[in-house]
């Protein structure tokens, strides 16, 4: 997401000096660099930052006022075997024209062998770019080894002063010393938000009299300079079923409140949400593209539009939306937009997809409205100051008469009111331009439910077969979808065959494949191979003859570093009627079992009923909740650990005839 700021001519004339600041010089890593072995508080680590500076400043380029990013880096290869940061890649805007495009100069790098240096031509930083106005710059470090030094440096010249976005301290081997310098003329006011729970070693916030001069004025500027340093700091990790580790890890973020030019005219962008709510309708790319429900009702069914049912009526939309609409596969958000042109293609990024969406349940008669989030890898937008730099996607939010869909039409395969995992991260904003935007959960669809319903006979023989149904919804049923892939039924009867190593299954049918708006269904009969493991009068069969919903415990870890999220709740409910065909007696079955988690969180049911010729077993798996605090680990650890025992369960029968 890119803003243009207005033409302030300002230049600064002295670069940032401090007393706090460790400026190292480029190409002249230390004895004691060159001949580190091993970091003592990470010895796992298969590489160390020795050091990285970054330094935002202003410059007059050509008689352009251009906001300039300088980086700094050394990186210590402890073990090149493991090490993964021999390829480096820079991301830029390289616009539709020059003046709008991001470059990068100054590039150096060298890789260090001892006294050996070993360069990175300039010729071989190579550019990819894209159709969405993105590219990336590229290099190689040559001859890493065991005890190489990595360095480089480049310098990021940009017209978009509000891509001022921050500076992360953390990087995903441990870090020595991560440092961000600023010199900003002080008619640039920006707030300033750390994340995570380190503290700064370092910061040291001054203003620097007459640093910058403007040809035509006499007075010369001030500058704010401010040095935020962090020393000793541990690598990033990341661990299953989480939101972005950036959310936990040292980060500090940036947004710009206001500006003044010269004339000392005030130009103002997050100072409140008001102000931003005016920007964000006035936006070529969001605001104005709000605009279109007329068109948009031209293009509508006369059949959609004459549903009475508003509800009907909106899923009804939905579905031809997202069955007109093809997906490029790019997430962009006010960056290039023009749904007129991308309906009339049929393919588009994410926010024309549901802006024609909003505009089309608008020319419904139905309320919708634009809705930002951040997605699920990245940080969650601070509630603390009015941000937009937080935000990286828009969806649809529906009203019918006080019941909330959050909608996303990118996917053929969501169902109404069903958003892509990518979209569960915390709150939103919701965006009204007449009453004010305001934020609102994203919470996920809470009709999670894998059933299975399993009759299994045993016949005059002693062998099973039987019948099977599985029903998914919510979730659950868009992970069938998307691993459906619309593959033959052939491929997809030996995808479920090889799952199910103990059956021979045949009639397999699939219901509602192409209907998203009802539950995944499988049905089909199988015959039980089950082995006769003592080889005797003694059969021992699992009780649960199909793959569960659940198959491993994911939470196998001594401990835990950041909050659980699980995406969503979910229901696992299983039962399994074996009809013993007066063939078997019933030596012994598996303890019921009953588990619940804190504060009605989750609860574990399992109940076998034995009768004079048949065994019933009920599974109920239910978790209410998604998000856990780091606290509750333990208790969720030994509830799966429950739930992988009771389904190791053997029901052990004896021949009788």
């Amino acid at each position: 997401m890119k803003f243009l700021l207005f033409s302030v001519f300002l230049f600064c004339l002295v670069q940032v000096s401090s007393a706090q600041s460790l400026i190292h010089p480029f190409g002249e890593p230390t004895v004691q660099e060159l001949n580190m072995s091993e970091y003592k508080d990470d010895p796992e680590a298969a590489g160390v930052v020795l050091y990285e500076r970054g330094h935002y400043q202003v410059e007059l380029i050509e008689n352009r006022i251009y906001l300039t990013y300088e980086i700094h880096r050394k990186t210590k290869v402890l073990d090149a075997s493991r090490f993964k940061g021999a390829d480096v890649a820079v991301s830029y805007y390289h616009g539709t024209g020059r003046d709008s495009d991001e470059k990068i100069t100054n590039f150096r790098a060298i890789t260090h062998n001892g006294s050996r240096k070993l360069p990175v031509n300039e010729k071989e930083l190579y550019h990819v770019k894209d159709d969405t106005y993105w590219a990336n710059a590229r290099f190689s470090f040559p001859d890493v080894k065991d005890g190489s030094v990595l360095e480089y440096s480049y310098k990021l010249i940009s017209p978009y002063f509000q891509n001022l976005n921050g500076w992360a301290f953390v990087n995903y081997y441990p870090t020595l010393y991560s440092e961000l310098t600023t010199e900003l003329p002080g008619n640039f006011i920006y707030s300033k938000t750390l994340y995570g729970d380190k503290k700064l070693d370092v910061e040291d916030v001054s203003i620097k009299k007459s640093c910058f001069h403007l040809p035509g004025y006499r007075v010369p500027g001030d500058c704010e300079v401010g040095v935020y340093a962090m020393k000793n700091i541990p690598a990033i990790e990341e661990e299953d079923y989480m939101l972005s580790p950036y959310n936990y890890s040292p980060y500090l973020k940036f947004e710009l409140i206001q500006a003044m030019d010269m004339l000392g005219s005030r130009h103002y962008f997050t100072s409140s949400w008001k102000t931003l709510d005016d920007y964000f309708n006035a936006d070529s790319n969001l605001g104005r593209e709000l605009t279109n429900s007329g068109y948009m009702k031209k293009q509508l069914p006369n059949e959609i539009l004459n549903i009475s049912d508003k509800t009907e009526r909106a899923k009804a939309v939905y579905y031809f939306i997202q069955k007109h609409m093809h997906w490029n596969q790019h997430r962009r958000l006010m960056t290039h937009t023009d749904i007129k042109n991308a309906f009339t293609k049929k393919t588009g990024h994410s926010s024309e997809i549901n802006l024609i969406l909003i505009n089309a349940l608008e020319a419904a008669g139905l309320d919708a409205k634009a809705m930002l989030i951040a997605t699920r890898n990245s940080v969650m937008p601070s509630k603390l100051h009015t941000v937009y730099t937080g935000f990286d996607y828009l969806i649809a939010r529906l009203d019918i008469d006080g019941k909330i869909y959050h909608l996303d039409a990118t996917s053929k395969n969501t169902s109404f009111g069903l958003l892509p995992i990518y979209c569960l991260n915390g709150d939103g904003r919701v965006l009204d331009f007449k009453k004010g935007s305001f934020w609102e959960p994203v919470t996920p669809y809470n009709r999670n439910v894998h059933y299975v319903n399993v009759n299994l006979k045993a016949n005059e023989n002693g062998q099973f077969s039987g019948t099977a149904e599985e029903i998914y919804a919510g979730y659950i049923d868009l992970y069938m979808r998307v691993q459906d892939g619309n593959l033959i039924m052939e491929e997809l009867l030996k995808r479920k065959q090889n799952q199910n190593e103990q059956l021979n299954l045949t009639n397999f049918e699939i219901e509602n494949r192409n209907n998203p708006d009802q539950p995944y269904k499988e049905k089909y009969d199988f015959t039980f191979i089950e082995k006769n493991i003592n080889k005797g009068d003694t059969y021992y069969i699992s009780t649960f003859t199909f793959q569960p919903y659940i198959n491993s415990n994911p939470f196998v870890n001594n401990y835990r570093k950041y909050p659980i999220d699980l995406y969503f709740p979910f229901v696992n409910t299983y039962t399994v009627n074996f009809d013993l065909g007066n063939q078997y007696e019933v030596l012994k079955v598996p303890e019921n079992k009953t588990i619940s988690l804190p504060n009605n969180d989750g609860i574990l049911n399992v109940k076998y009923e034995v009768s004079d010729n048949s065994v019933v077993m009920r599974m109920n798996f239910r978790l209410n909740n998604y998000h856990y605090p780091t606290e509750a680990y333990a208790a969720l650890q030994e509830f799966f650990t429950q739930l992988m025992e009771a389904q190791s369960g053997v029901l052990e029968l004896r021949k009788i005839n």
